[in-house]
């Protein structure tokens, strides 16, 4: 599909930063070019295609090696975040791997390990998340609020969440999943994770990113986006382009970051999602950040339609037969940025499906 883009195979250069946001309708992923051949993996998901984690198959379609990958960070373990993370982190053996801080706690990594035994009943996200930690123990980093995650000459990168309480409270509910003392642990279901998942402020240049992942707004100061807003890093940032949280959705929507923190133009780069009878970003979402005269951006072209129901019958015959099921989805479509050190500006390409949304 892509073959017909002679630009899509050339590799950024050495002193040229990228910035490409992958997205087929549930699954997203972002992919860094630090400069000098530095790459930072941010998510990912499995191309129905390839069967390769999309970040992987890209970097092979430009001729890079994914042992120059040297981070990968797994913003939380929702499945259309996690998805061939565990493959990737063998395949990019060099690559240091980020995960939220508040599996850097016992009691979760018990959880993770009995998850092992019950493995044929585990949900998807939890066990490629177990695989992930496993394959990767010896380079596992844990991230919290204020950590550098990456420097390099051209790039540093920082974490703007999850803050103190979205950690304190990510562990609470962790907790209440911990059966009473003397009874066999349960397979971890993992709870929701949006709350404590990981937003990242990227200097590259003289540009500033906030990758946004799937942070919510919530009603606390001290979590969600206003805990982000009020983060002295923060203070001078304006964004020339922010990976939308969730998916674009209102529950994720500050005023606050997109009046102060988003250059007047700024780029608001979204993943769309399907599943069940949701469907993200609806027509409102995306309408609300160009009413800003944000330039949205969006990697495919979010299908309303649901996949029809079947009779509790039909459903139980398919549960026995098949251990995964799941949608087929539209192509990788892809939103590239490329600028160099000194520029104000960047150059901005759409493959596969991405469009401009108005």
């Amino acid at each position: 599909m892509y073959g017909v883009d002679d630009c899509y195979k050339i590799p950024p250069k050495p002193n040229e930063f990228e910035l490409s946001l992958f997205g087929p309708g549930k699954g997203e992923c972002v992919v860094l070019h630090l400069g000098t051949g530095t790459w930072f993996v941010i998510d990912s998901y499995v191309d129905r295609n390839s069967g390769r984690p999309i970040a992987e198959k890209y970097l092979n379609d430009i001729g890079v090696d994914p042992n120059q990958i040297s981070g990968l960070l797994v913003s939380h373990w929702h499945d259309d975040h996690v998805g061939g993370a565990s493959m990737l982190a063998r395949r990019a053996a060099k690559a240091s791997v980020f995960v939220p801080v508040s599996l850097n706690d016992a009691e979760t990594l018990r959880m993770l390990a009995a998850d092992k035994k019950y493995e044929f009943r585990a949900t998807s996200r939890i066990g490629e998340f177990r695989q992930l930690c496993e394959c990767a123990k010896d380079r596992l980093r844990h991230v919290v609020v204020d950590r550098t995650v990456c420097e390099t000459e051209m790039c540093t990168m920082r974490a703007l969440s999850p803050s103190d309480e979205e950690v304190t409270k990510s562990l609470e509910r962790l907790a209440k999943q911990l059966p009473p003392p003397g009874s066999p642990l349960l397979p971890f279901r993992g709870g929701n994770p949006n709350d404590a998942s990981i937003v990242l402020l990227v200097n590259a240049g003289l540009l500033h990113l906030v990758l946004g992942s799937d942070l919510l707004q919530v009603n606390s100061a001290a979590a969600g986006w206003n805990a982000v807003v009020s983060n002295p890093a923060m203070k001078d940032v304006m964004a020339a382009i922010t990976k939308v949280p969730h998916h674009g959705s209102k529950s994720s929507y500050s005023q606050v970051y997109w009046s102060k923190h988003s250059t007047p133009d700024g780029f608001a780069a979204i993943a769309p999602y399907r599943g069940g009878n949701v469907v993200l970003p609806r027509k409102a979402d995306t309408k609300r950040l160009a009413s800003l005269g944000k330039r949205v951006l969006v990697t495919q072209i979010p299908d309303g339609k649901v996949p029809r129901r079947r009779n509790a019958g039909a459903e139980k015959e398919l549960e026995a037969i098949c251990r995964n099921r799941r949608v087929l989805i539209g192509e990788n479509g892809q939103i590239r940025f490329r600028w160099t050190r000194n520029a104000r500006s960047v150059a901005v390409e759409l493959f596969a499906g991405a469009y401009e949304a108005t």
